[in-house]
């Protein structure tokens, strides 16, 4: 029940008051007459003993008058029938991900599906398993990055998983040799700091439900290793070696895993690119996987969607509505309808001389 404090303060004021006046008249001394009264007759009749009524209709018809000038509510919570189970599952914890894909031309060299016995290219494939990736992991923020000579993002960091798939639709690979290139570092290196400000945006912003990253983590594939576009010779940024990068993901506490799907990487002649990779990918707490076939790749997703396992935390409210309801035009109604039988009962029922 919601009541005006003051309203009723100032009714109780007023009447408190209209009390010690009516008292005070009849305790002054003025000139008047006294007339022979039957009360306390004990054969008074029906119609004598209950004139008392008109004075209570007259009360009674104030009472409800001051009760309609307070206006007292009643506010009534109730689950709204319109709202969708999805507007309360809606995440504001949970794991973010960058997911860089290589789209460079090694990327549309076609690969013989054995499970399937299906040819694909390599990033047809990878778009596969990487949206069966994407539909698990609904409560995490994921972002999505193209890298060849550089990087694109094709989506920021999002919840719209939806969107996402569109834009992992309809990555192509490069086709105009000035924009090839393997820019593993440059990519690692903007999606670090990506993620580094999703973060501190939503630490920053205040006043409204924010998504609070737990853990951070980059899922980067390609076929190739570190190799620049040989224009960017001389650019530190385009060509940023992967050890510096791996500080960065150390510090900013963003765990790297690289999936090489080039079968000739485990051979001697990249052992180098091999251990540098794996040493990289160990310093921020992730891993290098190697694999080129499809049940490989999901076997690997799989993997990492179990060593990043779902931190999703989902509110525990519910979508009431409010409604209030008012009496006071009950109440004046009352008020009136009292007042009415108060003026009824005097002059009509309780006739009196003048």
């Amino acid at each position: 029940m919601k009541i005006d404090w003051l309203a009723l303060g100032l009714v109780i004021t007023t009447f408190l008051l209209f009390l010690c006046l009516q008292s005070q008249l009849k305790k002054d001394s003025l000139p008047s007459f006294k007339l022979p009264s039957l009360y306390g007759v004990s054969c008074l009749s029906f119609k004598i003993k209950s004139f008392f009524l008109v004075n209570w209709c007259y009360r009674a018809a104030f009472g409800f008058f001051i009760l309609a000038f307070i206006d007292p509510h009643l506010i009534k919570k109730e689950e709204s029938k319109n709202s969708s189970s999805s507007a309360s599952s809606v995440p504001i914890e949970g794991v973010a991900f960058y997911l860089l894909l290589d789209h460079s031309s090694s990327m549309g060299q076609p690969i013989l599906i054995k499970d399937q016995n299906f040819i694909k290219t390599k990033l047809q494939l990878l778009k596969e398993v990487t949206k069966v990736f994407i539909l698990q992991r609904r409560f995490d923020l994921i972002g999505l990055m193209e890298f060849a000579r550089t990087p694109q993002i094709k989506s920021p960091l999002t919840l719209d998983h939806s969107f996402l798939l569109k834009e992992l639709k309809e990555l192509k690979v490069v086709s105009h040799s000035q924009k090839d290139g393997t820019a593993l570092g440059y990519a690692l290196f903007k999606a670090i700091h990506l993620i580094s400000a999703t973060k501190n945006l939503s630490k920053e912003e205040a006043g409204s439900l924010q998504y609070n990253i737990k853990s951070a983590a980059i899922i980067a594939i390609t076929d190739g290793i570190q190799d620049p576009n040989p224009l960017d010779k001389g650019n530190r940024l385009r060509t940023i070696e992967l050890e510096e990068v791996a500080e960065l993901a150390k510090k900013e506490q963003v765990k790297l895993y690289i999936i090489n799907i080039d079968p000739a990487f485990a051979s001697k002649k990249f052992a180098p690119n091999l251990r540098q990779m794996q040493a990289i990918t160990k310093t921020t707490g992730g891993k290098l996987f190697l694999g080129s076939g499809q049940s490989e790749l999901e076997n690997i997703y799989a993997e990492i969607d179990q060593l990043q396992k779902s931190q999703a935390f989902l509110p525990s409210f519910k979508n009431n509505k409010r409604r209030e309801l008012s009496f006071y035009p009950y109440l004046i109604g009352l008020g009136m309808l009292f007042f009415f039988l108060a003026n009824c009962l005097e002059s009509f029922y309780f006739k009196s001389a003048p």
